[in-house]
């Protein structure tokens, strides 16, 4: 039998934050029957509902010590609040920036004409390298943002029940934001720099433009502005703290945007330069090179289908 209210689900809100994903419905579930059962023992003494209630929760003590305490860790540099969506957003972030600076640098520095040997060192080397760097940044932001937002109280200072945070269903997380702005923010980064980088395909031979130098006239600075409105987009939709229909509406513009330039560019054999693909036409891994933009093109087509997609479906959740 349930005897507690709005209340009750503030507080198992609060401490499941800092609880392991996989714990969350268990300690939930024995957490609210301990509740429930006090509030019902005073209820019996003929106590007010609410008022049991509201002295159970003080009774239990601030949220976040006692998310520590069914954690069994001590979070010290990012509190319990944080912690989840930082090791989430950690761990999505080196599973997809270290193996792509990993293929990337190796594939440039097998371009350069070095010998297998040079080409692992360089590419294991660079993205062991990233992986420290995105480690350091991510945690250096999630420990800034853990102390200086106001929820990011220690489990020694004190609290009220109004302290405690509404309770908010499908809510869009800090940790999804920083990846997705991450995640675009590389793309701005590697079209800004991508028409300034030539490949030497032989040693001292000239270097050679690898994407089409007319790109950067139009098709480059409109796929950096529908990036950055992307960016933009992501920060409203985490201040919004839910998906809407005109937010799904704005990121399937964007979205389809970006795709359908990128694809016109690919399809219409515009992406490569002309003169770095006759460059290495008699060479072994020629026939490779030839395969990157087709690759390209289709990983491009099903991330724009699962974004556009993901965005109307959490409009309809939110709605159920």
């Amino acid at each position: 039998m349930t005897t507690t209210t709005l209340w009750t689900d503030r507080y198992l809100n609060a401490v499941l934050k800092g609880i392991p994903v996989d714990q969350r419905a268990e300690v939930g579930k024995e957490l609210r029957k301990k509740i429930d059962g006090c509030v019902l023992e005073r209820m019996v003494q003929g106590e007010d509902p609410e008022a049991a209630e509201k002295v159970v929760l003080r009774e239990l003590g601030d949220p976040i010590r006692l998310s520590a305490r069914y954690s069994g860790r001590s979070l010290s540099l990012i509190g319990p609040t944080f912690y989840p969506e930082y090791i989430r957003l950690l761990r999505l972030l080196l599973s997809i920036v270290v193996p792509i600076v990993t293929v990337v640098v190796g594939f440039a520095t097998a371009l350069s004409g070095q010998d297998v040997w040079d080409v692992v060192l360089a590419a294991v080397g660079s993205g062991f390298m990233a992986g420290i760097q995105v480690a350091f940044w991510v945690t250096l932001v999630f420990a800034m943002i853990d102390r200086r937002t106001d929820d990011s109280r220690t489990i020694t200072s004190g609290w009220e029940l109004d302290d405690l945070p509404e309770v908010t269903v499908n809510r869009i997380g800090l940790g999804d934001t920083l990846a997705s702005i991450t995640g675009l923010s590389l793309l701005v980064l590697f079209l800004l720099w991508q028409p300034t980088y030539q490949e030497s395909l032989d040693p001292g031979s000239p270097s050679i433009p690898i994407l089409n130098p007319e790109l950067s006239t139009v098709w480059i600075p409109l796929l950096i502005v529908v990036l950055l409105a992307s960016i933009t987009l992501e920060l409203i939709k985490y201040r919004t703290g839910k998906w809407t229909v005109p937010l799904a509406a704005v990121n399937s513009l964007l979205s389809l945007s970006f795709a359908f330039s990128a694809i016109y560019i690919i399809a219409s054999d515009q992406l490569l330069n002309a003169e770095f693909t006759a460059a290495i036409t008699p060479r072994d891994f020629a026939e490779f090179v030839e395969l990157v933009p087709t690759l390209v093109a289709w990983v491009i087509a099903v991330v724009t289908v699962f974004d556009v997609t993901e965005g109307w479906w959490k409009v309809i959740r939110g709605r159920d």
